[in-house]
Protein backbone atom coordinates (compact mmCIF):
# COMPACT_ATOMS: atom_id res chain seq x y z
CA UNK A 1 0.00 0.00 0.00
CA UNK A 2 1.60 3.47 -0.82
CA UNK A 3 1.27 6.59 1.69
CA UNK A 4 0.22 9.93 -1.22
CA UNK A 5 -1.77 12.43 -0.51
CA UNK A 6 -3.81 13.63 -2.74
CA UNK A 7 -1.64 16.64 -4.12
CA UNK A 8 0.89 14.54 -4.75
CA UNK A 9 -0.86 12.09 -6.51
CA UNK A 10 -1.90 15.06 -9.17
CA UNK A 11 1.58 16.51 -9.16
CA UNK A 12 3.01 13.30 -10.40
CA UNK A 13 0.74 12.38 -12.77
CA UNK A 14 -1.06 15.72 -13.63
CA UNK A 15 1.52 16.05 -17.11
CA UNK A 16 0.26 12.51 -18.48
CA UNK A 17 -3.54 12.90 -17.52
CA UNK A 18 -3.10 16.25 -19.58
CA UNK A 19 -1.50 14.77 -22.49
CA UNK A 20 -3.92 11.71 -22.55
CA UNK A 21 -6.83 13.80 -22.36
CA UNK A 22 -5.75 16.43 -25.07
CA UNK A 23 -5.01 13.07 -27.64
CA UNK A 24 -8.61 11.69 -26.74
CA UNK A 25 -10.34 14.96 -27.02
CA UNK A 26 -9.28 15.39 -30.69
CA UNK A 27 -11.92 12.99 -31.24
CA UNK A 28 -15.16 14.15 -32.00
CA UNK A 29 -16.99 11.17 -30.38
CA UNK A 30 -15.13 12.35 -26.77
CA UNK A 31 -15.12 15.88 -27.60
CA UNK A 32 -18.67 16.18 -28.35
CA UNK A 33 -19.38 15.25 -24.30
CA UNK A 34 -15.90 16.57 -22.83
CA UNK A 35 -13.16 18.72 -22.93
CA UNK A 36 -9.60 19.19 -22.26
CA UNK A 37 -9.92 20.26 -18.61
CA UNK A 38 -12.84 17.87 -17.21
CA UNK A 39 -11.59 14.78 -18.74
CA UNK A 40 -8.03 15.12 -17.36
CA UNK A 41 -9.94 15.76 -14.10
CA UNK A 42 -12.36 12.60 -14.97
CA UNK A 43 -8.50 10.64 -14.90
CA UNK A 44 -7.28 12.20 -12.01
CA UNK A 45 -10.12 11.01 -10.11
CA UNK A 46 -9.86 7.84 -11.22
CA UNK A 47 -5.84 7.51 -10.14
CA UNK A 48 -6.22 9.07 -6.87
CA UNK A 49 -9.35 6.22 -5.94
CA UNK A 50 -7.09 3.35 -7.65
CA UNK A 51 -3.21 5.07 -6.18
CA UNK A 52 -3.86 3.61 -2.84
CA UNK A 53 -4.23 -0.36 -4.39
CA UNK A 54 -0.63 0.03 -5.57
CA UNK A 55 1.13 -2.63 -4.47
CA UNK A 56 4.73 -2.12 -5.07
CA UNK A 57 5.13 -6.32 -4.12
CA UNK A 58 3.91 -7.05 -7.62
CA UNK A 59 7.19 -5.78 -9.28
CA UNK A 60 5.26 -2.76 -10.89
CA UNK A 61 6.82 0.70 -10.64
CA UNK A 62 4.38 3.81 -9.14
CA UNK A 63 4.45 5.35 -12.66
CA UNK A 64 3.80 2.61 -14.47
CA UNK A 65 0.72 1.84 -12.45
CA UNK A 66 -0.77 5.51 -12.18
CA UNK A 67 0.01 5.34 -16.06
CA UNK A 68 -1.93 2.12 -16.75
CA UNK A 69 -5.28 3.23 -14.68
CA UNK A 70 -5.03 6.45 -17.07
CA UNK A 71 -5.00 4.70 -20.23
CA UNK A 72 -7.42 2.89 -18.94
CA UNK A 73 -10.00 4.80 -17.59
CA UNK A 74 -9.65 7.10 -20.79
CA UNK A 75 -10.18 4.28 -22.95
CA UNK A 76 -13.41 3.38 -21.03
CA UNK A 77 -14.76 6.62 -21.72
CA UNK A 78 -13.75 6.33 -25.51
CA UNK A 79 -15.76 3.12 -25.37
CA UNK A 80 -19.04 4.66 -23.45
CA UNK A 81 -18.66 8.12 -25.89
CA UNK A 82 -18.34 5.85 -29.86
CA UNK A 83 -21.32 3.62 -27.95
CA UNK A 84 -23.69 6.71 -27.26
CA UNK A 85 -22.58 7.97 -30.55
CA UNK A 86 -23.93 4.75 -32.38
CA UNK A 87 -27.32 4.97 -30.09
CA UNK A 88 -27.84 8.63 -31.28
CA UNK A 89 -27.20 10.02 -28.18
CA UNK A 90 -25.45 13.26 -27.52
CA UNK A 91 -22.78 14.13 -30.59
CA UNK A 92 -24.80 12.14 -33.41
CA UNK A 93 -28.06 13.49 -32.56
CA UNK A 94 -26.98 16.54 -32.57
CA UNK A 95 -25.50 16.16 -36.01
CA UNK A 96 -28.68 15.03 -37.80
CA UNK A 97 -30.47 17.75 -35.42
CA UNK A 98 -28.81 20.22 -37.40
CA UNK A 99 -28.60 18.59 -41.24
CA UNK A 100 -32.16 16.92 -41.15
CA UNK A 101 -30.84 13.53 -41.89
CA UNK A 102 -32.99 11.73 -40.09
CA UNK A 103 -36.21 12.47 -39.10
CA UNK A 104 -35.84 10.46 -36.10
CA UNK A 105 -32.66 10.97 -34.62
CA UNK A 106 -31.17 7.78 -36.36
CA UNK A 107 -28.35 7.72 -39.34
CA UNK A 108 -29.31 8.08 -42.35
CA UNK A 109 -28.15 5.99 -45.59
CA UNK A 110 -25.82 8.82 -46.51
CA UNK A 111 -24.14 9.59 -43.22
CA UNK A 112 -20.25 9.33 -43.32
CA UNK A 113 -18.42 7.99 -40.71
CA UNK A 114 -16.08 11.25 -40.36
CA UNK A 115 -19.15 13.45 -39.13
CA UNK A 116 -19.88 10.63 -36.15
CA UNK A 117 -16.72 9.24 -34.97
CA UNK A 118 -13.32 9.55 -34.45
CA UNK A 119 -11.17 7.99 -37.72
CA UNK A 120 -11.11 4.75 -36.59
CA UNK A 121 -14.71 4.22 -37.61
CA UNK A 122 -13.76 5.52 -40.92
CA UNK A 123 -10.90 3.14 -41.14
CA UNK A 124 -13.51 -0.23 -39.48
CA UNK A 125 -15.42 0.89 -43.29
CA UNK A 126 -12.80 -0.84 -44.88
CA UNK A 127 -12.17 -4.05 -43.34
CA UNK A 128 -14.28 -7.23 -44.69
CA UNK A 129 -17.69 -7.28 -43.05
CA UNK A 130 -16.18 -10.32 -40.63
CA UNK A 131 -13.41 -8.45 -39.75
CA UNK A 132 -15.53 -5.04 -39.00
CA UNK A 133 -18.09 -7.60 -37.15
CA UNK A 134 -15.49 -9.17 -34.86
CA UNK A 135 -13.54 -5.60 -33.95
CA UNK A 136 -16.98 -4.28 -33.24
CA UNK A 137 -18.31 -7.13 -30.54
CA UNK A 138 -14.62 -7.58 -29.19
CA UNK A 139 -13.54 -4.05 -28.48
CA UNK A 140 -16.71 -2.12 -28.32
CA UNK A 141 -19.04 -4.27 -27.06
CA UNK A 142 -16.54 -6.37 -24.94
CA UNK A 143 -17.57 -9.75 -26.14
CA UNK A 144 -15.49 -12.66 -25.61
CA UNK A 145 -13.51 -13.94 -28.85
CA UNK A 146 -14.56 -17.64 -27.79
CA UNK A 147 -17.98 -16.47 -28.07
CA UNK A 148 -17.67 -14.75 -31.50
CA UNK A 149 -15.99 -18.25 -32.57
CA UNK A 150 -18.82 -20.07 -31.54
CA UNK A 151 -20.80 -17.92 -34.24
CA UNK A 152 -18.38 -18.28 -36.65
CA UNK A 153 -17.54 -22.35 -36.26
CA UNK A 154 -14.02 -21.85 -35.33
CA UNK A 155 -11.98 -21.39 -32.23
CA UNK A 156 -11.42 -17.96 -30.16
CA UNK A 157 -7.81 -17.89 -30.94
CA UNK A 158 -8.75 -18.06 -34.73
CA UNK A 159 -10.81 -15.17 -33.81
CA UNK A 160 -8.28 -13.68 -31.49
CA UNK A 161 -6.20 -13.76 -34.98
CA UNK A 162 -8.18 -11.75 -37.29
CA UNK A 163 -9.21 -9.67 -34.83
CA UNK A 164 -5.45 -9.09 -34.30
CA UNK A 165 -4.92 -8.74 -37.84
CA UNK A 166 -7.64 -6.02 -38.28
CA UNK A 167 -6.64 -4.34 -35.94
CA UNK A 168 -3.00 -4.15 -37.29
CA UNK A 169 -4.92 -3.01 -40.43
CA UNK A 170 -6.63 0.37 -39.01
CA UNK A 171 -3.45 1.15 -36.81
CA UNK A 172 -1.62 0.79 -40.16
CA UNK A 173 -4.50 3.76 -41.61
CA UNK A 174 -3.41 5.81 -39.23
Amino acid sequence: MINMNDSETIDQFLPFAKATASKFCAMPSVAAQYDVDDLTQELLIRVIDKIQEFDESKGMKLSTYGCQIIKWRAGEIHKACVIKAERGEGYLASIDAMDGTSEDGGRSDDWHPATYDDASLHYLESLSERDRDIVMRHTVNGESLRSIGRDYGVSGEAVRLWHNAAMDQVREAF
